[in-house]
């Protein structure tokens, strides 16, 4: 079963400089480990220092085999050195999941 990684950090404008090179280093790393399958990166509207980092596995063992890997551990730990705090990481697994129908607009696959 897929899961969901969402991690958040905060990422100050001074800052911005010497974290996002880190960043899409791990980004890299991560695109070429078994499992990987998508990653996405939201700023938040009201706040542009905080970020959102949504990763899909195709399973939990991916993601903590990805997690566990001891240079993406010394990679984090620059970032986090230079925030001056740690990365939130959050599991999720899918339940639901309903979409527009393109053919039906306004219907959903349960209103067939």
């Amino acid at each position: 079963m897929g899961v969901k990684i969402v991690s958040k950090r905060i990422v100050t404008p001074e800052k911005e400089s010497s974290v996002i090179p880190l960043i899409l280093q791990l980004r890299k790393m991560a695109m070429v480990q078994p499992g990987f399958e998508y990653e996405e990166t939201w700023r938040h509207l009201d706040r542009p220092e905080e970020y959102l980092v949504v990763r899909a596995w195709d399973t939990e063992e991916d993601w903590n085999n990805w997690h566990s890997n001891r240079q993406r551990i010394e990679i984090q730990g620059k970032v986090e050195t230079l925030l001056g705090r740690k990365t939130e990481y959050s599991p999720y697994a899918i339940i639901d999941r309903i979409e527009r129908r393109p053919d039906k607009p306004g219907l959903i696959d349960d209103e067939q």
